[in-house]
């Protein structure tokens, strides 16, 4: 390979890696901006506002009844959501799309509890796939 066509390749595999850094990072915030949005209407206890607008993949998962049951559940143990702080964010891009997965450590009314939440990305909208919460107060109140 000629020294010019090996200085276009690399700069050429820059460009993408650029580009594609740069679109993780538009899908992170989207999926931030959704957690932020959950939070809002866990607090109002809006569970059936996040599961009508949740991916299909994730209504698949349990009925809407059974999931404002957990919501509930939830709620009445730990309380209000209070903050979240960051605890890692993964992003992978495949044939089904962008998939941004993020870890919480978040302070609920009663106390704290870890979040993980998996948005798909698609036409700039993130949609929740996935959400687990993990709290001892899960268990014990």
């Amino acid at each position: 390979m000629t020294r010019g066509k090996e200085r276009a390749l690399r700069l050429a595999l820059i460009g993408v890696l650029a580009l594609s850094s740069c679109s993780f990072g538009a899908s992170t915030h989207l999926a931030e901006e959704a957690v932020t949005e959950f939070h809002r209407l866990y607090n109002a206890e809006s569970y059936q506002t996040i599961y009508s607008a949740a991916d299909p993949a994730f209504r698949n998962t349990m009925t809407e009844s059974d999931y404002v049951t957990f919501m509930s559940a939830i709620q009445r143990k730990l309380g209000p959501h209070k903050s979240s702080t960051s605890a890692g964010w993964r992003v992978s891009s495949g044939l089904n799309g962008t998939q941004v997965s993020l870890a919480y450590k978040s302070e609920f009314a009663a106390g704290t509890a870890t979040e993980q939440f998996l948005y798909r990305i698609s036409s700039g909208k993130s949609n929740l796939v996935g959400y687990n919460i993990n709290s001892p107060l899960l268990i014990i109140k």
